[in-house]
């Protein structure tokens, strides 16, 4: 596995493998005395098999074998032992592969912690049709109400992020975002008409004027 490290991280190295991680980790710059912790972050573990992603270094994630046991790498060979200072951190879409959650190996070895989405970050952004001022969307007040909907039908699981929402500046971009990617998301969890329009009202209907569009978006909250 290739492992990417900041240029700044102190060590001068190129073509970086998971055995040189350990060095890398333990690297004291000259002055300073204490090295730094380092984050390895996987991104949507719960893809993979567990034991395929850490392999031969998966018994070393418990705490109490932490820079203690060591293990000969598969294809390097080498000895390796996880350093102190790592902390390696997986995202997890708890929708995809629940069983996944089950894996006791998992319970042993990580720390479990939700993260729902932030509405507040959206608060301050008011979307307008081509800035005109008595034009507007209020992106919190849309997110929480779809979320509350789905949070009744499906279960808090698969609330819709802050993401989709986040870098938007006008509502012609909402529209982009609303008929080619959130909505295709949406239809993938409910399939009944009703639902739809329950959850998303008149919107699950795709405007060509995006004068209607706006109107039917303010309905879903108001």
């Amino acid at each position: 596995t290739s492992i990417f490290i900041a240029e700044n991280c102190g060590a001068k190295v190129t073509g970086i493998n998971f055995a040189d991680l350990r060095e890398i980790c333990l690297f004291k710059e000259e002055d300073k005395g204490d090295t730094r912790p380092f984050y390895l972050i996987i991104d949507e573990i719960n893809r993979g098999k567990i034991t395929d992603i850490f392999g031969e270094i998966l018994s070393q994630l418990e705490p109490d074998k932490r820079d203690r046991y060591k293990s000969n790498l598969l294809y390097s060979k080498k000895e390796f032992s996880l350093p102190p200072n790592l902390y390696i951190i997986g995202t997890m879409n708890p929708v995809i592969n629940p069983d996944f959650f089950k894996d006791p190996v998992l319970h042993r070895r990580f720390l479990f912690i939700d993260i729902e989405p932030e509405i507040q970050l959206l608060e301050n952004k008011i979307l307008k049709i081509n800035n005109k001022a008595n034009s507007k969307v209020n992106l919190a007040r849309l997110l929480e109400r779809i979320n509350r909907k789905i949070a009744e039908k499906l279960g808090k699981e698969y609330l819709l992020g802050h993401g989709y929402f986040i870098k938007l500046k006008s509502v012609e971009e909402l529209y982009d975002i609303w008929y080619y990617q959130f909505l295709p998301l949406i239809k993938a969890y409910f399939s009944d008409q009703k639902e739809l329009a329950d959850i998303m009202g008149k919107s699950y209907q795709q405007f060509d004027s995006i004068y209607d569009f706006e109107k039917a978006i303010i309905e879903i909250y108001n």
